[in-house]
């Protein structure tokens, strides 16, 4: 089930795929998956980068927080 922001940029998606370049009808859903996974992928990427390197937020708070910006 995909939501109303996931939907509209699988939209603007296939708009932009339509103006840009020439893709034969049976090759569009190739394309859409193709998007898709490396979507999935990206987001995979920011995640492992960013949130899972640490196991608490706590751990992010004292890693990432500037000496001079008090903790609360």
């Amino acid at each position: 089930m995909q939501t109303r922001v996931a939907s509209k940029l699988i939209t603007e998606q296939h708009h932009d795929e339509k103006n840009k370049f020439s893709i034969p009808i049976h090759g569009e859903d190739f394309v859409k998956k193709s998007i898709g996974k490396k979507w999935r992928d990206y987001k995979c990427d920011l995640k492992a980068m960013y949130v899972t390197k640490y196991k608490t937020k706590d751990a992010l708070i004292k890693k990432k927080r500037p000496s001079h910006i008090p903790r609360d």
